[in-house]
């Protein structure tokens, strides 16, 4: 975690700019952004019917055209 503490005559705008380079630098924000719209991996039967779905798509697709 970040942690900055607020130095003497320092105003609260600096204050906010220090964390905020402190906190791009850690790199504690871009891991989190990745980890907001993480999805859970499919197990193999689940893999498998979304790629018979997604065929069955692609199938009813050419038939159209």
């Amino acid at each position: 975690m970040a942690e900055v503490r607020k130095k003497p005559n320092e105003n609260s705008i600096s204050l906010v700019r220090r964390f905020s380079t402190k906190l791009r630098m850690s790199g504690i924000l871009l891991e989190a952004r990745k980890r907001q719209f993480k999805e859970k991996s499919l197990n193999k039967r689940a893999r498998k019917e979304k790629f018979l779905h997604k065929m069955k798509k692609i199938a009813q697709i050419e038939e159209r055209l």
